[in-house]
C-alpha cells in the first residue's frame, strides 16, 4: 500500500505544518509514505495515488492552472494514470480548526483506495436530450419499480423558472429532463410540455421514496408551478445534520465525505448561456450523487446507532414542514397599512434630525471629469485635463460609509471589530455610553425602526395574499430549525418576529391572524432550557424553585444582589440565568446586556454578577466542568433523547460554549417537535387543526373554533412526554395561549 502513495506540496521550510501533517498521517494509520515532494517536484511514474497539498502542487500535477483547492479538495481526479486527491494547505487548516477534518479525510481516502477497501465511483449512465418517448418511458419505469428516486431541479435564481429536472432510478442510471433550451428558449412544443409536466407530476405523486438535497427548496419551487408531492421523502442535508451536525451540509461537502469521485459542483450557468449539455450533465450528476450519498448515509445511521433518534424525532417532520410551508399564514392587510403609517410618522422626525446633523459633515462625492485644455493643445492633437469635482451629498442613515464620516466629524474614533472599522449597533451603543450625542441617540432607534420597515412594512405576500416562508430542518447543530424568505422573494423569517421594541408601539405579531372560523393557539414550553440545565446538573435549589412555581429570575436577582453588592433588577437576573447556563464570559455578557437590553454594565461588574450566580447555583458550574471534560475526552455529546454531535477542531472556549448549549437546546427542540408529530397522528390534523409555525420551543396552531375544547385535550396529552435525566422521569411544563391575533393571545389555565 504505502509505496503507492506520495505527498506533494509540503514545503521543508514549514516545519510546523510538516510535523502536523505527519501526525495526521500516523493518526489515520498510514504507516509510511513513499515520498514527500516539493510543490513543483515531478511525481515518480510508479506512484498510483498523489495527495497534492495546496494550489501550486495541485495545478502542477493536474496541469490545470485554473484549479482552486478550495473547490476540489478531498475529491479524486485521474491524471495520467495517477489518482490525484487535492488537500487544503496549512493556511486553510490553521485558519479554521474544522478544516483538519478535511485533511484527515483526504488521507483516509488515499489509504482506503490503496488498500482496496474502496474504489473510485464510476460515472452514471445519463439519458441526455431525451425524446418525449424517453421521458414517458423512464418516468413510468420509475413508478413501476417502487424503489427510491433521487430528484434534483435547476432553476433561474431571479424568477425561480425551472430549467431542468433530473430523476435517478439508482446510483448508476439517471435522466435529465430539459424544460428549457439554450438562452431559456422552449425545448418542447406546448403539447409535448404538457405531457412532460404530467410525467413529472406522476413521479412526484407516486408512493416511491423520493430523495432530495434540501427538499423544502426543490418541493416549494415545484409547488409554485403547480406540481404537488407525495411526502414520502428523505433529505441528504437533514440526514447529514443528524449524522454530523457540525460539518457543512451542502452537496459539494457531502460529496467530499461520502464519495470517491471527481468534483462536479462547478457549473453556475443557471440562465443557460453556455454549454447546455454540460449544464444538463451537472443536473443529472446532482441527482445521481444524491442517491449515492443517501445510500451511504443509511449505512452510517446503523453503524453509529442514530437510526432510532432519526426515525422518531426527525423523519416524521418532512411532511409536516412541507405542509406548513405550503399552506402559509393569513395576514391582516389593514394592520399592515397601520404599521406602515405609524413607521412613517415616527421615522420622519428622526430622519430630519439625522440629516440636520449629518448633512454638513458628510464628505462630498468626488467625480472625475475630463475638460478641454486648449492652452496645451498641439498642432496635431487636442489636450484634455482631468479634474475632481466635489458634489455635496445629503446624509443617508443607511450608509455605513457616511455614518463613519459624520462620526469622525463629530470627533469620534471608529471602533474596530474583527480587524475592520465597524459602526454596528454594539459599537454605536458603546460610543454613546462613553460620549452621548444627539446623532447616535437618533441613529440607534432609526436603525431598529428601519429594520422593521424593510422587513415587515415592505412585506411581499404571495399571489393568494398569504405569507409563506421556508423552514430548514437542518438549520442548526442542536436540531433547531432555521427559516428564511421563499426563494422567489416573498415572506420572511418566521423565527425572528420581534416581541416588541420600545421605539415602536405596534406589535408586529398582530399581523398574523387565523383564517375565518379559526382560532390561534400557541403552546410554549415553560422555561424549558433552564429546567433541562437544572435537571442535567442536578441543581436541587433551582429544581425546587421551578417545581414550586416561584419566580426564578427574581430569586436570582435577589441572591446576586446580596452576594455581589450590586443592584440587580429582575430583568438582569433573567439575563444572568440564561448567560450563566451556557458559560458566557464577563466581556460577552457586558456586551450582550448593552446590545440586547440597553443595560450598561462594566466588564468588572459583569464578572461579579456571573460569579454570584455561580455561587447561588454551584451544581451548574460542576456540570459545566463535566461537559468540558467529556468533550475533551470523547469529542461527543448526546442528549437525553438521543441526539448526538461530534465536536471538531481545537478545544477552546467557543467549542465549550457550543457544547454547553447543545444538550439543553437539542432536548427542548426534540420535545416540542415530538408533540407536533404526535398531534399530526390524529385524524383531525390538516382539517380541524394544523400547525402554522414552529418557533424553537413553541408551536402555533390554527384550530377550528368549534373543535377548540377537543383540540386542547389532544394537545395536553401530546405534551405529556417524560424525559429521563439522571435516572428520573421529568416532564417540561407548558403554557397555552389562545386568541385571534398572534400578538394578543391570552393565557389559559
Amino acid at each position: 500500500m504505502n509505496e503507492k502513495i506520495i505527498i506533494k506540496g509540503i514545503s521543508e521550510q514549514n516545519d510546523f505544518f510538516r510535523k502536523s501533517f505527519e501526525k495526521a498521517i500516523k493518526y489515520v494509520g498510514i504507516d509510511k509514505i513513499s515520498k514527500i515532494l516539493r510543490p513543483n517536484e515531478p511525481a515518480p511514474e510508479s506512484a498510483t495515488y498523489c495527495i497534492t497539498v495546496g494550489d501550486a502542487a495541485t495545478r502542477d500535477t493536474t496541469k490545470d492552472q485554473n484549479l482552486n483547492v478550495e473547490d476540489c479538495h478531498s475529491y479524486i481526479m485521474l491524471c495520467g494514470g495517477m489518482f490525484v486527491i487535492p488537500c487544503l494547505d496549512y493556511r486553510a487548516v490553521f485558519k479554521d480548526g474544522l478544516n483538519t477534518h478535511w485533511l484527515e479525510w483526504t488521507l483516509r481516502k488515499a489509504k482506503s483506495l490503496a488498500m482496496g477497501t474502496s474504489t473510485v465511483d464510476s460515472p452514471p449512465h445519463i439519458v441526455m436530450r431525451p425524446s418525449l418517448t424517453d421521458v414517458v418511458s423512464y418516468c413510468q419505469g420509475l413508478i413501476d419499480h417502487s424503489e427510491p428516486i433521487a430528484i434534483d431541479i435547476e432553476c433561474v435564481p431571479d424568477t425561480s423558472e425551472i430549467t431542468c429536472i433530473a430523476f435517478a432510478a439508482n446510483e448508476d442510471n439517471v435522466i435529465c429532463i430539459p424544460l428549457a433550451n439554450k438562452h431559456l428558449t422552449n425545448y418542447w412544443s406546448p403539447e409535448e410540455e404538457v405531457i412532460v409536466w404530467q410525467c413529472i407530476q406522476d413521479v412526484l405523486l407516486s408512493s416511491n421514496l423520493k430523495l432530495f438535497q434540501n427538499f423544502i427548496f426543490d418541493t416549494m419551487i415545484l409547488r409554485k408551478f403547480g406540481i404537488e408531492l407525495n411526502t414520502n421523502v428523505e433529505d441528504t442535508m437533514v440526514l447529514a445534520s443528524e449524522l454530523n451536525p457540525l460539518l457543512p451540509k451542502g452537496l459539494r461537502d457531502l460529496g467530499r465525505i461520502y464519495l470517491n469521485c471527481p468534483p462536479w459542483k462547478d457549473n453556475k450557468d443557471y440562465k443557460l448561456t453556455g454549454d447546455i449539455e454540460a449544464f444538463w450533465r451537472y443536473n443529472a450528476l446532482d441527482a445521481s450523487r444524491t442517491y449515492q450519498i443517501y445510500s451511504r448515509q443509511q449505512k452510517e445511521l446503523d453503524t453509529t446507532g442514530k437510526r432510532g433518534h432519526y426515525e422518531t424525532f426527525v423523519k416524521p417532520l418532512y411532511p409536516l414542514v412541507y405542509d406548513t410551508c405550503s399552506r402559509g399564514i393569513a395576514i391582516d392587510n389593514v394592520y399592515l397599512d397601520k404599521i406602515r403609517s405609524e413607521l412613517a410618522t415616527i421615522l420622519g422626525p428622526i430622519e430630519k434630525e439625522l440629516k440636520l446633523i449629518g448633512n454638513p459633515l458628510v464628505a462630498p462625492k468626488q467625480i472625475k471629469k475630463k475638460l478641454r485644455d486648449k492652452a496645451n493643445d498641439t498642432e496635431t492633437e487636442k489636450a484634455f485635463k482631468e479634474v475632481i469635482e466635489e458634489i455635496p451629498q445629503e446624509f443617508n442613515p443607511n450608509s455605513d460609509k457616511q455614518i463613519k464620516s459624520v462620526l469622525i466629524g463629530l470627533g469620534y474614533k471608529i471602533p474596530i471589530t474583527k480587524g475592520k472599522e465597524s459602526v454596528n449597533r454594539e459599537n454605536l451603543l458603546k460610543l454613546n455610553r462613553k460620549s452621548p450625542s444627539p446623532f447616535i441617540g437618533n441613529l440607534l432607534p432609526y436603525n431598529r425602526l428601519s429594520k422593521i420597515k424593510s422587513t415587515y412594512a415592505s412585506l411581499v405576500l404571495d399571489s393568494d395574499s398569504r405569507l409563506r416562508y421556508f423552514y430548514n430542518i437542518a438549520g442548526t447543530i442542536s436540531g433547531r430549525f432555521s427559516a428564511s424568505k421563499t426563494s422567489w422573494g416573498t415572506g420572511l423569517n418566521i423565527l425572528t418576529i420581534p416581541r416588541g421594541i420600545s421605539e415602536f408601539p405596534l406589535k408586529v405579531k398582530n399581523l398574523f391572524v387565523p383564517d375565518a372560523g379559526k382560532t390561534l393557539v400557541e403552546v410554549d414550553l415553560s422555561q424549558a432550557e433552564l429546567r433541562v440545565v437544572a435537571w442535567l446538573a442536578n441543581e436541587t435549589k433551582l429544581i425546587d424553585l421551578m417545581e414550586n412555581n416561584e419566580d426564578v429570575h427574581q430569586y436570582t436577582a435577589n441572591r446576586v444582589s446580596e452576594i455581589s453588592g450590586l443592584i440587580c433588577p429582575r430583568q438582569l437576573g433573567k439575563r444572568i440565568n440564561h448567560a450563566s447556563n451556557y458559560g458566557m464570559g464577563a466581556e460577552k455578557f457586558s456586551d450582550s446586556c448593552l446590545l440586547e437590553a440597553d443595560l450598561s454594565i462594566s466588564v468588572a461588574d459583569a464578572r461579579k454578577l456571573l460569579q454570584a450566580r455561580s455561587d447561588t447555583f454551584p451544581a451548574i458550574s460542576v456540570w459545566h466542568r463535566a461537559i468540558e471534560a467529556e468533550i475533551g475526552r470523547t469529542r461527543r455529546l448526546t442528549s437525553p433523547l438521543g441526539r448526538s454531535a461530534f465536536f471538531y477542531g481545537p478545544l477552546n472556549d467557543a467549542m465549550i460554549r457550543q457544547g454547553l448549549s447543545f444538550i439543553p437546546q437539542a432536548t427542548v427542540v426534540d420535545t416540542i417537535n415530538k408533540a407536533w408529530i404526535e398531534m399530526s397522528k390524529f385524524p383531525g390534523y390538516n382539517n380541524d387543526f394544523r400547525c402554522i409555525a414552529q418557533v424553537h420551543d413553541a408551536l402555533v396552531f390554527e384550530v377550528d373554533t368549534k373543535c377548540l375544547d377537543f383540540f386542547m385535550f389532544l394537545l395536553n396529552n401530546a405534551l405529556e412526554q417524560p424525559i429521563v435525566i439522571n435516572n428520573i422521569k421529568r416532564t417540561i411544563p407548558w403554557d397555552i395561549q389562545v386568541g385571534d391575533r398572534w400578538g394578543e393571545l391570552q393565557k389559559i389555565a
